[in-house]
């Protein structure tokens, strides 16, 4: 091997040794906790819930979940089938259960929660 060769091949690998020095380890996948709002067993059938008087009382817990940190996201779908929410980060499914099983409008059977572990895909943070 000549002498730039070797000289070739010295560089080459201090190149990769920084380069693996400075490169980040994958991340592990960002996931939120999130729930599904669906019509209840005592929402009458056909019935929007956007229509049940009810509604406003979950409203009220929703916004308490916001303010107190604990919800970062959520509405109802424009169809007024049910809704969907995104917890803060560091919000575990059980915190989130909790949480949701002191809303009026579920313990009143109008609505029920399905609580979910969502990888996020693609978007900002």
């Amino acid at each position: 091997m000549t002498r730039l060769a070797i000289i070739a091949v010295a560089f080459a690998g201090l190149a990769a040794l920084a380069m693996a020095e400075t490169t980040p380890a994958p991340a592990e996948p960002e996931t939120r906790t999130v729930f599904l709002v669906h019509p209840g067993p005592a929402n009458p059938p056909g019935k929007s819930l956007m229509e049940n008087p009810l509604i406003r009382e979950h409203a009220k817990h929703m916004v308490a979940m916001f303010k107190a940190g604990t919800m970062t996201r959520g509405g109802p779908f424009t169809d007024g089938s049910g809704g969907i929410g995104i917890a803060a980060k560091g919000v575990t499914p059980a915190d989130l259960a909790k949480i949701l099983a002191a809303d009026p409008a579920a313990r009143a059977g109008i609505i029920t929660y399905e609580v979910k572990t969502w990888m996020i895909g693609v978007g900002a943070p």
